[in-house]
């Protein structure tokens, strides 16, 4: 049997917003780390944090230019971010408080994420001589990164509620329902 051909029309709708994925990613690792923190597994769970806080920095920023894409006329998507987060508060009329929560946890963050992606080396260079009790361990000895003293649960924790409520208060202001912001679609086929 041959197959007969079709001619169709499509109609194809697609509104695709990649802060829906990003945002998934971030509670998927925070629910991870939740979940082992409460069984007692400790192994890896700070590089589970440090993943988490990038996926939340990401996350904000995806959030911001959904808003400017939605809101701001001529919005320029590879401007830097505080001069985006400035013309968001100044188009939707809020108050841009950059010293308390909730967007000096966004500043904080956005640091921590800029301090990851562009990595320099640090050399320290030391000679002293300094005294140390019986059995006490020299502070200078470790080796740790200063950007895993944010890696904590706190501070996830902290970023995820003050993402949030940054983006009820600019989702309000803006006048968008939530159900606008979800990744959605649609597609039609007519045959001729």
């Amino acid at each position: 049997m041959v197959s007969k051909k079709l001619r169709v029309e499509q109609e194809i709708n697609k509104n695709i917003y990649v802060h829906n994925d990003i945002a998934n990613a971030a509670h998927h690792l925070s629910s991870r780390i939740e979940s082992n923190k409460i069984n007692g597994i400790e192994e890896g769970i700070s590089l589970d944090i440090m993943s988490c806080l990038i996926m939340l920095a990401f996350e904000f920023e995806a959030k911001v230019n959904f808003i400017g894409h939605m809101k701001i006329k001529e919005w320029n998507e590879r401007d830097n971010f505080h001069n985006k987060t400035k013309t968001i508060y100044k188009s939707l009329k809020l108050n841009l408080i950059k010293d308390s929560r909730p967007y000096k946890t966004i500043l904080t963050l956005k640091d921590y994420r800029d301090s990851i992606a562009h990595g320099k080396p640090l050399h320290i260079n030391k000679n002293e001589i300094i005294e140390l009790l019986n059995n006490e361990r020299n502070p200078d000895v470790d080796l740790e990164n200063s950007f895993y003293d944010l890696c904590t649960i706190e501070f996830m924790r902290e970023c995820k509620e003050d993402i949030d409520k940054i983006w009820n208060e600019w989702l309000t202001a803006a006048n968008i329902e939530i159900q606008e912001t979800f990744t959605h679609g649609s597609f039609s086929t007519t045959v001729l």
